[in-house]
């Protein structure tokens, strides 16, 4: 018996941990009030998308039981090869079983709860920390991918990471005995299938052809025969790290998984369409039945309740906005957008709040302990580079009427004789970096009679046409350099992670992606020490000589 850890800012069923492609994670409480990891197959829109494409209904863990079992038989087939393969290295979660939640009406797996955190981004107090990543692939992916390879795992090599930079999120670090730090493959389950690789090459030379000879495209596939034959070639091996019942059990598992997957596998795309709307509750078992000898039915039924579905949505869609655009919702959107434009104590004070935000939510990732934390934000009041994303909004908010001026009022001048077309193609020419430079100028006024530190490169970078708009962006960039400034530090690190966060397809949170983006910072402050040092000792010869 499961009982949800209730939570009013989730669901009744838990604490939500996460949600993924495939599925959301919850945190749950057993009858004996431990706590658990529950996997409920309930995936994002776009690969819902793909899978209706492909395959004719979404993601088969949701509502198969034949493809659900499957899943349940390889974890628990791999908790035992992944230890045999790593030891210490790399475990699974201890699974606890699969159930139907209710709540989602959806499939769903229990596993051990992992008190760990993903490979850390580099900030600026990682240190060691940072090369996380680098110890996760060299050790861990690379052979892991090898392994499932030669075992006949191959739809997982995409969740192991083969040219999907996605599956570093499938990891997590978590503390072993002593000072031993062990990774954890807590994600098994793919949320498309593996024909979206960053790397066309994994495409053509592993994933296309395996999914040719699975009869349809790769999704987590096993291939039976070559595992089998994988457990009878280490069968002494294993027999002896595990002992000869407990052998004997993977080849059973082995052999179960063979028949489930071919189950579901050898379904027609009507089956599967109309046994998910059936898993789903949309219809009952008399008219499935009546459905799967009627095609033409069915589908003229899922058109008509997609059009339905998509009207409602646009319809609530739009009440919403119509809600929302009260007289006292403009009013005070009004009185912000001008205390944004005329108050730079209102904006040096949104300043700090976004920054201290983007602190808590790195602290909440676990990519800074609360001590990193509490220390960034004790600096936010104190380093002036927060003011900069406050002003680097200034700079966006003020090319509408910039534009409208260069394009519509000098124009208009021009016909009506009050200025030359040369004139007018100079205000067109300079017109943004009119803009832009008054108000940093303006700025860096400010900031000399109170004493801080000067914006020059805002200040240059914003004269220029088309790049001035990156004026404070190169600002902060900048600033990061300085010493005492590891709030600009920390800004710059967000800066880039967040871009690696917004990538489609392959980006998002603890990416491989996001981790090639949050790199570049570190490449950045690397050069600029290069420099210092280069030129320190420069000036040292200099003064040596003289």
């Amino acid at each position: 018996m499961y009982v949800g850890l209730m939570d009013q800012s989730t669901d009744n069923l838990g604490q939500r941990l996460g949600r993924g492609r495939s599925a959301v994670v919850y945190r749950c409480i057993d009858g004996g009030g431990d706590p658990y990891a529950r996997k409920v197959f309930v995936g994002d829109r776009p690969s819902k998308v793909v899978h209706l494409v492909l395959n004719g209904a979404p993601n088969p863990y949701t509502w198969s039981d034949e493809a659900i079992a499957t899943a349940v038989g390889r974890r628990r087939l791999l908790e035992s090869l992944v230890t045999y393969w790593f030891d210490d290295r790399l475990r699974l979660p201890r699974l606890i079983g699969h159930d139907w939640d209710t709540t989602h009406r959806a499939n769903a797996i229990d596993m051990e709860l992992i008190n760990g955190r993903p490979a850390a981004l580099h900030q600026p107090f990682s240190g060691a920390r940072g090369d996380e990543l680098n110890d996760l692939r060299v050790n861990v992916m690379r052979p892991l991918q090898g392994h499932l390879r030669e075992s006949g795992f191959v739809g997982l090599m995409w969740q192991a990471g083969w040219g999907n930079p996605v599956a570093t999120s499938n990891f997590m670090i978590e503390a072993g005995p002593g000072d031993l730090r062990r990774w954890v493959w807590v994600d098994l389950e793919s949320g498309v299938p593996a024909l979206f690789p960053l790397n066309p090459m994994a495409l053509l030379s592993l994933y296309l052809p395996a999914s040719i000879k699975a009869g349809g495209p790769l999704f987590d596939d096993v291939e039976p025969v070559r595992l089998l034959g994988y457990l009878h070639e280490h069968d002494r091996s294993l027999t002896e790290r595990f002992g000869q019942a407990h052998f004997s059990d993977l080849c059973r598992e082995a052999e179960s998984i063979a028949d489930r997957q071919s189950a579901w596998r050898g379904m027609s795309r009507l089956q599967r369409s109309v046994t998910h709307a059936k898993a789903r509750g949309r219809i009952d078992d008399a008219e499935a039945d009546w459905y799967a000898d009627r095609p033409a039915r069915w589908y003229a039924r899922l058109t008509l309740h997609g059009v339905r579905v998509t009207a409602r949505k646009v319809a609530e869609r739009l009440a919403a906005i119509r809600a929302k655009l009260t007289p006292q919702w403009l009013a005070a959107c009004a009185v912000m957008l001008w205390r944004f434009l005329f108050s730079q104590q209102y904006r040096a004070e949104l300043g700090r709040l976004l920054v201290e935000r983007r602190i808590d939510a790195w602290a909440n990732r676990k990519q800074l302990v609360h001590e990193e934390a509490d220390t960034l934000k004790g600096h936010v009041r104190r380093d002036e580079a927060t003011d900069y994303i406050t002003d680097f909004g200034i700079h966006i908010a003020i090319k509408p009427p910039t534009k409208f001026t260069v394009w519509v009022i000098l124009p208009a001048l021009v016909a009506l004789g009050v200025i030359n077309w040369q004139t007018a193609a100079v205000g067109v020419a300079i017109g943004g970096a009119v803009g832009r430079t008054a108000f940093t100028l303006w700025r860096f006024v400010q900031a000399t009679l109170r004493g801080h530190e000067k914006p020059w490169v805002a200040l240059i970078v914003g004269l220029l046409p088309v790049v001035g708009n990156a004026a404070y962006p190169l600002q902060i960039i900048y600033t990061s350099t300085e010493r005492d400034h590891d709030v600009a530090r920390f800004m710059l690190y967000d800066l880039f992670t967040s871009t690696g966060r917004l990538i489609p397809i392959w980006g998002g949170a603890d990416t491989g992606v996001e981790h090639f983006f949050n790199r570049w910072p570190t490449v950045l402050l690397r050069a600029d020490r290069r420099d210092r040092v280069r030129r320190s000792e420069s000036s040292e010869e200099v003064a040596v000589s003289v």
